[in-house]
Formats: C-alpha cells, structure tokens, sequence
C-alpha cells in the first residue's frame, strides 16, 4: 500500500491530494494538508475521483467501430489508411482539456508533422480563449493574473457571473474565509448564488449586460480620476468611455449608479482587489471580459499583490491546451502560428516545415 501525490483532475482549482494506491488499483483518496491551494481540503468530487479510475465504463483499449476492441497496432493501421486519402484541411484533430500536457503536446505535433494539418482545437474552447486572448494583448500573458494563495490577502473580492461555490468549491470556500475575515465580498450576477447570498454587495444586473456594468465602474472611476495607470490607446478608450449612458445605468442593467460608483470606489481605493469570472463554454464575451480587465487596469489592480483579474476554468487542464498549442492559430507557449520568427523556430527544432493554411476552430469545424 502507499500514497502518491497527485492534482485533482475534475476542475481547474488544482487541489492536491494522494492516491492510495494497492498493486494496479487506487482504493481512495486524501487531501494535501500542506497544499498551497486546497489546504487540506477536498470537495465531495474531488473526494470520489479515484473512482472514475475504477469505472466498468473507461475505456483501456482501442476499439473500431462496429468492429469492437482491436490491438494497437491494428488501430494504428485502420487510422493511417481511412485518413491517407484526404487533405489536410479535410483532417481535424480534436484535443482534450482532461488530458496532460505531455500527452497534448504530443496530438498537436501529431496534427502538425505528420497530418500537415492546422484543425486542431479543444472541445470547450469557446469562452476561455477570449479570457485569454483579452489577457494576452492586455499584458503579454495568457492567463490569470492573480494567485489563489493572495484571495485572503485582497480587500476587495468581486466574483462576475459565476456561481463559484458550485463550479470550484474549494475557490468559493476560500472567498468565504476571506470575507468572514473583512475582505469586502462583491457579487455582480443576473442569479441569487449562493455567494450571492454570501456577499457583502450583491449587485443584481440584467441578464447580458456584465459588459455595460464594468463599463459604467470604468467610466467612474476615470471621471474620479482614482487611478493612475491607463491602458493602451487611452485616449481612444476615454473616448468611448465618454460614451457610457451612466445617469441612465440604471435602465440597460437594472443596476442604480448609486451601486455603480459604491463598487468603483472599492475597487479604486483598496490596496489590493481581485476578480473572478467564468471560463470556458458558459464563459463571458471578449467585451465583458475586455471591460473588466480596462476597470482594474483604470483601478491600479494589475501586477500587485493580492491583486488579479482570473478567469476561472471548470476543467482541470484547459489552460494547459492553449498553453501546448492546441489551437488552429497557435503554437506552444501561445505563439502565433502567423508570427514568421515564431513557427521558424519550430520548424527548425523539429526539421520540418509547418501548414500555413488557416486551421478551425471548434465551432468552425
């Protein structure tokens, strides 16, 4: 019998745990007490994610349609040959958020060396591309910008359009120690969560207008002139920050202006503030998330302690996908396949040169 730590594979929290391990079979499992994240703690799913190890319904070996289990080899064979008369861009590579890095690595080179093909994405990219894409051009990273370890140092806690108690349990409990403990708990969301019920604030927004609210704190915090950084081309955002009708705030979201500026004047004058929002399918638009990005950089909560803007993924290697390259634009590291120096480099490394077409994405294909 032995213990061997691991991650959680469910969603994208990252708590650590051990496997209990006997022979070939994992019998339990138990939290890390000294884990940065999870801290000892487990939810009721990651409790019982041994059992899907276990599951008479996984699958161990390859199988061809109406032609059941097959070897290896086999498989291989039937492969190359069904796909050996199409063309690149008639072969589409769909890559897995549950899967490792290493083994995503691995489909995408596949995809890339020998299919020639640029169809490879991930089956929930939807929402959390545009969190990254946001990011991206917002910083030069493709992430979140906050660590789960500063939620209890932040004073201000503001959780957009999620149902964090939910989705990440662990995340949510530590919103709640963070509140118990004087953080000021916010909640902006067209649903009564339960960390709704468990914030200090609860602003209750129309359904779709998660962009027009951070305009409106934007807008606020701006004309108040709390802040001292600006973003990129601000000029041009103060231009269009002019054109937000926030006296009448109140008819688009359903939200007072009253609330607009309680919540931006939070945000402005606390040391350290963070966000949290929904990643992947049910994930919000690259507006929404543009616009809560612009209100923290307007605020001063980029790049600091106890400070973030975090997109929140329900899955636990979504972000490693993006991060392997797979993405019919993108290469590891969330280099562009359209930058020249970029896809030279690789092709250098790997001796051969790469499909220039443009690839689909998930929804494309």
């Amino acid at each position: 019998m032995s213990y061997m730590p691991g991650v959680c594979t469910f969603c994208g929290t990252g708590c650590g745990h051990y496997l209990k391990v006997n022979g070939t079979s994992v019998q339990g499992v138990f939290p890390s007490r000294v884990h940065p994240v999870s801290k000892g703690r487990l939810c009721v799913r990651g409790w019982n994610i041994h059992e899907l190890l276990g599951t008479h319904e996984r699958i161990t070996k390859p199988y061809v349609r109406d032609a059941g289990e097959v070897s290896y080899k086999d498989a291989v064979a039937k492969l190359v040959s069904a796909l050996s008369s199409y063309k690149p861009e008639e072969i589409a590579f769909y890559a897995s958020p549950r899967s490792s890095n290493e083994d995503n690595f691995a489909l995408m080179k596949l995809a890339r060396l020998i299919f020639k093909t640029n169809n490879i994405s991930i089956q929930a990219e939807s929402g959390h591309r545009n969190s990254l894409d946001v990011l991206y051009a917002g910083t030069g990273f493709a992430g979140m910008l906050g660590s789960l370890e500063d939620i209890r140092k932040a004073e201000v806690l503001i959780v957009a359009g999620m149902d964090i108690t939910t989705q990440n349990p662990i995340i949510g409990s530590e919103l709640h120690y963070a509140a118990r403990s004087g953080s000021l708990l916010i909640t902006i969301d067209s649903r009564m969560t339960k960390i709704a019920k468990l914030s200090k604030k609860f602003i209750n927004i129309k359904p779709g207008t998660m962009r027009q609210v951070f305009d409106a704190i934007a807008y606020y915090i701006d004309k108040q002139q709390w802040g001292s950084t600006k973003p990129t081309h601000y000029e041009e955002y103060k231009k269009y920050l002019a054109t937000v009708p926030f006296d009448s705030i109140e008819k688009e979201t359903g939200v007072l202006p009253g609330e607009i500026a309680f919540v931006a004047e939070r945000l402005a004058k606390a040391k350290s503030a963070m966000v949290f929002f929904t990643s992947g399918i049910s994930g919000l638009s690259y507006d929404a998330i543009a616009s809560i990005f612009n209100a923290f950089v307007l605020a001063d909560k980029i790049g600091k302690e106890g400070c973030g803007v975090n997109p929140i993924a329900g899955i636990n290697n979504l972000q490693g996908s993006f991060d392997m390259g797979c993405a019919p634009d993108l290469l590891t590291g969330f280099q562009s396949i359209n930058d020249t120096a970029a896809k030279k480099k690789f092709e250098k490394a790997w001796g051969q040169e790469l499909p220039t077409f443009k690839g689909k994405t998930v929804e494309q294909l």
